[in-house]
């Protein structure tokens, strides 16, 4: 197909225009709602799947795999052992081992490398035509995707790169206030409870694991390696007393704690957020 500079489609040869458009049957992708994969989308998909295609290959993306139930991936699985012809399904995951074993058997496993952060600030800034962000705003997104484009989209859509609540820099705040310990017991069970209800709680908690990182990074003073290096209070606390044990510690807490809210676990929110706001202000 024609392709333009930027290696984009060209917009306009038939194919390129169908891509665009949401009823296109050669192109279906799903993703999760809300921190889940559910078997309504399963099923949708496979509704679509069952429609014939003007072109020889139908391509069909799962992102965010690893949030299907056991439900919803079993009746994936039908799908995947018995895909229609001349069909390519894509099964995107970063965490490809809460997959089930025979979802993973029936999958080429191929890795994919995060992009350098300046590459997706320049990819976020290429696709504000409007410039509607800021310079500190694309720098902000950047450093919360982690390499990854459509995580930054992903905020910039959600408008975490704005202040306020839920906001990427409030996060960031709020694990400054734990780790200084700042907050009392009822604020934090207060803070637990109000975030537990949030739907960027994943944000929040992804938001904590880098700066927690940057403060073993900051520790050793390779502040160049420092994702959040706008956050300057996280870097003055990571020349503090905490030692590398206690950073380690306090990251496993909430990676655990993210894992454990997400499928197949489903753990409560509160109770793992109460939990995860103790050992951090400890």
């Amino acid at each position: 197909e024609a392709r333009l500079e930027d290696g984009d489609s060209c917009g306009a040869r038939q194919s390129c225009v169908d891509f665009d458009n949401p009823g296109n049957l050669n192109y279906i992708e799903i993703a999760p709602e809300k921190g889940y994969l559910k078997i309504d989308s399963i099923r949708e998909l496979q509704r679509a799947a069952r429609f014939k295609t003007d072109n020889e290959t139908r391509v069909i993306v799962v992102d965010g795999a690893d949030a299907m139930g056991v439900e919803p991936a079993n009746a994936f699985l039908k799908t995947l052992e018995e895909p229609t012809p001349g069909t390519l399904i894509v099964l995107l995951s970063s965490r490809p081992s809460i997959l089930l074993p025979t979802i993973i058997s029936r999958c080429q496993r191929i890795n994919f490398s995060p992009l350098p952060l300046d590459t997706v600030a320049a990819l976020l800034q290429g696709l504000d035509v409007d410039s509607t962000l800021s310079r500190d705003e694309v720098l902000s997104l950047a450093s919360y995707s982690l390499g990854s484009v459509s995580r930054a989209l992903d905020a910039m859509r959600s408008g975490l790169h704005e202040g306020g609540e839920g906001s990427i820099n409030e996060a960031a705040a709020l694990l400054a206030s734990l780790l200084d310990g700042t907050m009392d017991v009822p604020a934090i069970l207060k803070c637990a409870a109000k975030l537990a209800k949030d739907d960027n709680l994943p944000v929040v908690l992804e938001v904590f694991k880098s700066s927690i990182r940057d403060l073993a990074i900051a520790g050793e003073g390779a502040m160049e390696l420092v994702i959040n290096k706008n956050n300057g209070a996280l870097a003055t606390k990571g020349q503090s007393s905490l030692d590398f044990k206690e950073i380690d510690r306090k990251f496993s807490a909430v990676d655990r704690a993210k894992r454990d809210m997400m499928p197949p676990r489903n753990a409560n929110k509160l109770l793992a957020l109460e939990a995860v706001f103790m050992e951090l202000s400890r």
